[in-house]
This record gives C-alpha cells, sequence and structure tokens, in this order.
C-alpha cells in the first residue's frame, strides 16, 4: 500500500500539479527544455500505468489471502511482492520510453506571430502513437488491470460467502447435535 500512496502521488504530481502551475503563474513546466517535455511525458505515461497494476498485485495479494489463509504469506512474502512490484516498474518504464521518445520540445514559427513553445508529438509519429501505443496504454492503465481486480474480487466474494455458508452449516450441526444428545 505503500508503493500505491507514491504511485498515486506521482500520478498527481506529473499531470495535476503541471497543469495547476501553468494555471497560477502561467508556465507550462515542460516548455522549460527538451529534457524537461521528454521527462514529464515519460512520468505521464509510467505513472497512471504503474498505479494500476499496483492496484492488481494488491488486489491479487488479498485474493490469496482469502484462498490459501495459511499459505498466504508464503505465497505472498514481502520479498515476492517487492519483486514483482520492481518487475512491473521495470517494464512498464521500458514501454514509457517509447512516448518520451517520440515527444520533442518545438518552437513553432508563424508568419506575422510570435513564435509558440510546444512539448508535442514528433509530426511524423502521430499514426504509429496513435495506432499501436494509444491501444495498448488503454490496455495496460485500464481494460486489463479492470479485468483482473474484477475477477480477483468476484473471487474473493465467491470464497468468502462459501466460507460463510460453511460456517453457518457447522453451527447449524453443532446445534442439532447439542439438542439432540
Amino acid at each position: 500500500l505503500s508503493a500505491l500512496a507514491v504511485v498515486d502521488s506521482g500520478v498527481l504530481l506529473t499531470q495535476l500539479l503541471r497543469i495547476w502551475i501553468n494555471e497560477i503563474i502561467g508556465h507550462d513546466m515542460r516548455l522549460a527544455s527538451n529534457a524537461a517535455c521528454k521527462s514529464q511525458i515519460f512520468f505521464t505515461y509510467s505513472f497512471p500505468m504503474i498505479s494500476s497494476w499496483t492496484l492488481v498485485l494488491v488486489t491479487v495479494d488479498r485474493a490469496v489471502s482469502v484462498a490459501s489463509p495459511l499459505r498466504s504469506k508464503e505465497i505472498c512474502s514481502f520479498w515476492r511482492m517487492v519483486t514483482a512490484w520492481t518487475v512491473v516498474v521495470v517494464i512498464i518504464s521500458m514501454i514509457s520510453i517509447y512516448p518520451a521518445h517520440v515527444f520533442e520540445h518545438f518552437t513553432l514559427t508563424y508568419p506575422g506571430l510570435d513564435p509558440v513553445e510546444a512539448c508535442m508529438l514528433k509530426f511524423d509519429e502521430r499514426p504509429q502513437f496513435d495506432k499501436v501505443y494509444v491501444p495498448l496504454d488503454f490496455a495496460l492503465v485500464v481494460f486489463i488491470p479492470v479485468i483482473l481486480i474484477f475477477a480477483s474480487n468476484i473471487f474473493i466474494v465467491v470464497a468468502l460467502r462459501k466460507a460463510e455458508n460453511r460456517r453457518m452449516n457447522s453451527l447449524s450441526a453443532r446445534k442439532r447435535d447439542r439438542q439432540s444428545g
């Protein structure tokens, strides 16, 4: 859960803080340099993915706890969870390098107008970015995590109901045994 708090703070700091600062003082941090543009784009794409997959790991950990309460500490040990989370961060970081590579800090000039600075996708990269990376981003931030979390939560609810029914049946059987004996 600590990792989730850090990652969610990263989401807020890289996306909302930039917009807030731009609104308050009129300065977009991405326009400071090409490195600032690329760094902000990298974190904008990586933090939401890491956040989604951290939620998946937390949900799977809870599902394992319900499925195998006596072995859950062994199956989902601290170091296994840290390793799984590290693997998630490394894979997502590698995937997020692509948008950082195809976004650039530009100074756009139009005849008769002042130059405008922008942090934007390179023009020749737009078709490939839209065709490949946008669906991949959707799948990794929303689609796959939602399916995994939903399935895990259904498993948890079903397992807890079965356990509750077994307890109730056991209590009923003991009550009948006491009344008949």
